[in-house]
């Protein structure tokens, strides 16, 4: 299966059967640096999106457990990353 498909696969998997508005491939490969500034452990995480059978754009919270992941940034400041912490991404959303 092509990585597209797979990425519709998960979006959709993640969305509660709702397909995504759009594909939109961006011309960057995102490679995580070898070089970070850790900003601080990141305790939640608070997002927008919209799932199946919810109302639209709907916000969901998130708080971590130990051990939490760390926000951090690459060293020009311009992209975050979190890296580590006990999260999984699952069909039914972040589980902690």
């Amino acid at each position: 299966m092509s990585k597209i498909k797979t990425a519709i696969n998960r979006y959709s998997d993640y969305h509660w059967g709702k397909a995504p508005d759009k594909i939109e491939l961006i011309d960057k490969r995102i490679l995580i640096p070898d070089t970070l500034v850790v900003l601080g452990v990141l305790r939640g995480l608070l997002y927008q999106t919209t799932k199946r059978g919810d109302p639209s754009n709907t916000i969901y919270i998130h708080a971590h457990k130990k051990p939490y992941p760390y926000l951090c940034s690459d060293v020009e400041m311009k992209n975050l990353y979190i890296i580590g912490g006990s999260y999984k991404i699952e069909d039914r959303g972040i589980v902690d």
